[in-house]
């Protein structure tokens, strides 16, 4: 058996295994890719009933549960024994086993019995090759579990390329078009005769649109900078795709989340086109507008509304008004991005 150690996540105290990657992580940052951990999480809600497909020890599933709370439901699935016990051991510590039902099975494979190629210092990354005598095992499918259990408003999937292959055998899961958490990665997916691409056609022709987390993957916070993607090949060759479909609301959620700008992202636009920039200019850039106006905090918010009006009417401004100047001052609060626009008006002749 795999020696353990317990180790103090944010979601509380939980048992992981002794010199592992994911260890590591929870050590230093207080959760596994704890900003991609965020952005899932931002998309939940009180009462979702959520797969966690891929579960290993719960790094997942115990804060998934939490946002979700009593009124929702996980299903944690987890093919790997030594990883499927310490799974169940760490929702009876942390109080959420009347609401994570733990599986072990093996999803979204042929019956072709499988054996785990385990990869050094990385227990998460073991991944599932056929054994070589053509022995037959029982598998379940994503269509399996629901009809067993529960059909999912948000399904996260982490199989080590076998995430395609899960979703083929999804057909009425994918009819309730529930918003999809994915991992992706080209190497594993291509090792089961799959690719990026083909799960790009695969969920776009189901109405579904991108989303990833373009920031830190790893970090001692919970911010993320959320990005829209056209095609999943244009995140990368590794990294958690967020699928939401056009005929889920929360979509509006993810694409206003996905037009704020960054830290970084502010800091670059008022060194190039905002510093000291004319009222009438700024205004009139409806590129700039669409990014700053929810975070307009003007000083005079009377006479920057007056002013306002007038110049987006197309008005010069009035030279009674010689002194009207935008200036963007950027802060930085826990590390999310914000900014105060500040409108100082000369009403001076």
């Amino acid at each position: 058996m795999t020696e353990t150690i317990e180790v103090d996540a944010v979601f509380g105290r939980i048992e992981s295994f002794v010199d592992d990657l994911i260890t590591d992580q929870i050590l230093e940052f207080g959760a596994h890719t704890r900003p991609d951990l965020a952005l899932l999480l931002s998309i939940l809600e009180s009462g979702d009933f959520v797969f966690d497909i891929g579960a290993h020890i719960g790094a997942f599933a115990a804060p998934i549960a939490r946002k979700v709370g009593v009124s929702g439901k996980v299903l944690a699935t987890e093919a790997l024994t030594t990883n499927y016990e310490v799974l169940t051991r760490n929702m009876a510590r942390l109080g959420l086993q009347d609401r994570v039902y733990a599986v072990c099975a093996t999803i979204g494979v042929s019956a072709t019995a499988c054996r785990p190629q385990f990869v050094t210092r990385n227990t998460g990354a073991t991944y599932l090759v056929p054994k070589s005598d053509g022995s037959q095992e029982s598998t379940k499918t994503l269509d399996d579990l629901a009809s067993q259990t529960f059909f999912p408003r948000v399904v996260k999937l982490d199989i080590e390329g076998l995430e395609l292959a899960a979703l083929r055998g999804a057909s009425n899961v994918l009819d309730q078009q529930p918003i999809l958490y994915v991992e992706l990665n080209q190497d594993a997916l291509a090792r089961n005769g799959d690719l990026i691409e083909a799960l790009d056609a695969f969920l776009s022709k189901r109405g579904y649109k991108f989303f990833r987390n373009v920031g830190a993957r790893n970090a001692a916070h919970d911010n993320y900078v959320i990005r829209e993607i056209d095609r999943l090949i244009d995140g990368g060759r590794f990294y958690d795709v967020l699928a939401i479909p056009l005929s889920d609301e929360r979509i509006n959620q993810a694409i206003g989340e996905a037009r704020k700008l960054s830290t970084t992202e502010y800091m670059d636009l008022f060194d190039r086109h905002i510093s000291d920039l004319p009222t009438h200019a700024y205004l009139r850039d409806h590129q700039l507008v669409r990014y700053l106006d929810s975070v307009i905090v003007p000083r005079r918010r009377g006479d920057t509304a007056e002013t306002k009006a007038a110049l987006q009417l197309g008005t010069a401004a009035r030279s009674r008004w010689p002194g009207v100047r935008v200036a963007l001052c950027n802060v930085a609060l826990d590390g999310y991005a914000g900014s105060e626009l500040w409108v100082s008006i000369s009403r001076n002749t």
